[in-house]
């Protein structure tokens, strides 16, 4: 009696355990979807990078008095961060290939198998993010310096401001309780591509106004959801 009695308790003291390994690999599989979603928007930043860089080397080849020394070396340090950065990006896409196929392998059985390179990837997609802004912020602080295209550098500089501040706000956000919040927050992100698309279009006044919005609306989502 006794011996059945143990066996049949034993489903009871393995059920937690199993739910434990569970909850531990939907938490690491949602972090790594987090720093997934930054890696898209280093890839569009990036490109914004490569497009300011190309502006500047126009403007420097059609102006004479852009050719001065410390114009030039401010250049060739921007366009070297371009080669530099592009690489790290291209590489990362290795390393989420490697990270999504650990965890389809590890399963519920060992997430904190592969949780240090879930760390490692999303540190990398965090430190992106901040070089490719500084980065921005530079070229744009050149282009406005020299005098090519400063409607262009002032969108750019903008624009960085907002994208660090929704960065910054990011937890709080993606764990607002307040569905007016959620739905702000939403919008925030399809005011900034759709400020980016009028911007490649050539509509710089237009693309001025979606960037006004997305602070608007950022202001309005970070209060919604209590903070400050």
């Amino acid at each position: 009696m006794n011996r059945i009695c143990l066996l049949s308790m034993l489903p009871f003291f393995s059920f937690p355990a199993i739910i434990g390994a569970d909850d531990d690999t939907r938490t690491v599989e949602a972090e790594f979807e987090r720093c997934e979603s930054t890696m898209e928007r280093v890839k569009r930043d990036m490109l914004r990078f490569e497009e300011a860089v190309d502006r500047l080397k126009r403007a420097i080849e059609g102006s004479k008095s852009a050719k001065d020394q410390e114009t030039m070396q401010s250049f060739l340090k921007l366009e070297n961060r371009v080669d530099y950065l592009r690489g790290r990006i291209d590489r990362s896409a290795g390393q989420r290939d490697k990270v999504s196929s650990d965890l389809k392998s590890a399963g519920a059985t060992c997430p904190s198998c592969v949780s240090s390179s879930v760390n490692l990837y999303c540190r990398n997609s965090e430190t992106l993010t901040s070089e490719i802004e500084k980065c921005l912020a530079d070229a744009a602080a050149l282009e406005d310096r020299i005098g090519g295209g400063k409607s262009d550098a002032t969108i750019d500089i903008q624009r960085t401001a907002i994208a660090a501040a929704m960065a910054k706000r990011k937890s709080l956000l993606d764990t607002c309780s307040s569905e007016a919040g959620k739905t702000l927050w939403k919008q925030c992100d399809v005011n900034l591509r759709r400020a980016d698309s009028l911007k490649a279009a050539g509509a710089v006044e237009e693309s001025k106004q979606a960037l006004k919005l997305v602070k608007l609306l950022l202001d309005k989502a970070i209060s919604k959801c209590g903070g400050k």
